[in-house]
């Protein structure tokens, strides 16, 4: 699934320990951020993985594949990474 919006950074909580306050590796870190959709006026909440590059009060323009999932009755969309073409 597309989702596509112009908004602006809100907040931005980064989940890089387990339950049990363990370190996660690298690869399992992810960034869960807060966008404020220009045109709506709504929040987004999409879980970006570790090295976004985004910062709280960044005026982006979204245009991101997601993965859809429900858990603890909750939709989340997470980004999924783009193969850069050569």
């Amino acid at each position: 699934m597309n989702v596509k919006f112009t908004g602006i950074v809100r907040e931005i909580k980064d989940w890089n320990t387990n339950q049990k306050g363990e370190a996660l590796p690298p690869e399992k870190v992810t960034s869960q951020i807060l966008f404020l959709d220009r045109e709506t006026g709504g929040d987004i909440s999409l879980t970006y993985p570790a090295g976004h590059g985004l910062k709280v009060g960044q005026d982006v323009t979204v245009d991101v594949v997601v993965k859809s999932s429900i858990r603890n009755f909750r939709l989340t969309l997470y980004v999924q990474p783009v193969a850069k073409s050569k």
